[in-house]
C-alpha cells in the first residue's frame, strides 16, 4: 500500500510514543491533541502504516512490556499489573497471555 511519507513519519512517531508509555493509559483523543491531527485520520493512517488498529498496536506494546518487566525483574503478577494499569491481577494474566498467544 502507498502512503505519503509524512503519513509514515507520523504513524512512526505515534508507535514510538505508545513504545516509550506502556504504562500511560493514552486515548485516541490525548495522541490527537499530542500530534496535532483529528482522530479519525490519526487512526486511518495509523492501520495504514501498521495494519492494526492504534489500540490494539497500544495493547500489544503494553502486553510486551509487561511480559519483559515479568521476566527481568522479582516483581510480582500483582504488582506488574498495578503498573499497567490492571486493577485485578487475574484480567491481566488473561490478557498477557492472550496477548503472548497472539504474537507467536
Amino acid at each position: 500500500m502507498q502512503y505519503s511519507q509524512k503519513n509514515k513519519m507520523l504513524a512512526e512517531k505515534v508507535s514510538l510514543y505508545l513504545r516509550e508509555n506502556t504504562d500511560t493509559r493514552t486515548t485516541i483523543a490525548e495522541l490527537s491533541d499530542i500530534f496535532k491531527v483529528s482522530p479519525t485520520p490519526l487512526k486511518k493512517i495509523f492501520r495504514e502504516v501498521y495494519g492494526i488498529p492504534v489500540y490494539k498496536y497500544a495493547k500489544q506494546q503494553k502486553m510486551l512490556s509487561a511480559s519483559e518487566m515479568l521476566s527481568e525483574t522479582d516483581l510480582t503478577v500483582t504488582e506488574i499489573a498495578g503498573i499497567y494499569g490492571y486493577d485485578n491481577p487475574s484480567k491481566f494474566s488473561s490478557a498477557l497471555l492472550s496477548s503472548i498467544s497472539i504474537n507467536k
